[in-house]
């Protein structure tokens, strides 16, 4: 790596007289446009006050994607107003999950990682509604095996409960393939339910659409 002082000999500093304090904020109006209030002085465009309204303020990211289309299917909903003790809820319902060869199964995972960034810093419950998966809309395995990596241990250390609804064979063959890589502490968290009323104890049913 070159040392600083190397720079110096190749005429890489600028003098001070070139670049004075005043040109950053009292630019010469005959060479950058300049602002006259109320017959004050000239003022450069970053002294102005209103100069973030005239530049036009961005609420969003610019280079954030863009999921409407992933949330006009409705798969992912969160509750705000939590369980029973007050933690959000992340709810999955499989039916909604259109026909594999339409869906961007890549971005759901992006869409899924997306929101579960909202609330993985906080305590928080996910309820997945199985009903409805079939051959036609069934994700592939590798992509299964791919969204486990990816959702990695900042994901599932505040992941509380996980409770997979009226889970059919399906589930319990998947959940054989994932034991070797699950501990015996997120294990715990997992809870399978034949029928709704057996969620009572943790939620309430009536906020699940």
């Amino acid at each position: 790596m070159a040392e600083q002082g190397q720079f110096d000999d190749m005429g890489f500093v600028e003098s001070e007289e070139d670049f004075a304090e005043d040109d950053l904020f009292t630019p010469q109006c005959d060479s950058m446009p300049c602002l006259v209030v109320d017959g004050s002085s000239p003022r450069s465009f970053l002294e102005r006050d209103n100069f973030e309204n005239e530049l036009g303020l961005i609420a969003d990211d610019p280079f954030a994607e863009d999921f409407t289309d992933m949330s006009q299917h409705d798969i992912v909903n969160v509750i705000a107003d939590g369980d029973r003790v007050g933690r959000p809820i992340i709810v999955i319902y499989a039916y909604r999950l259109p026909s594999n060869k339409i869906f961007d199964h890549q971005k759901f995972l992006r869409f899924l990682q997306f929101t579960l960034d909202k609330v993985v810093e906080l305590d928080y419950t996910i309820v997945y509604f199985h009903y409805g998966l079939r051959s036609n809309n069934k994700p592939p395995l590798k992509w299964l095996l791919q969204a486990y990596n990816i959702l990695d241990r900042r994901y599932k250390k505040n992941l509380k409960a996980l409770f997979l609804v009226h889970p059919t064979r399906f589930i319990r063959v998947v959940w054989g393939i994932f034991k070797p890589l699950i501990s015996i502490k997120f294990e715990r968290k997992v809870h399978y339910v034949n029928y709704l009323h057996e969620l009572n104890a943790s939620l309430r049913i009536e906020q699940l659409s």
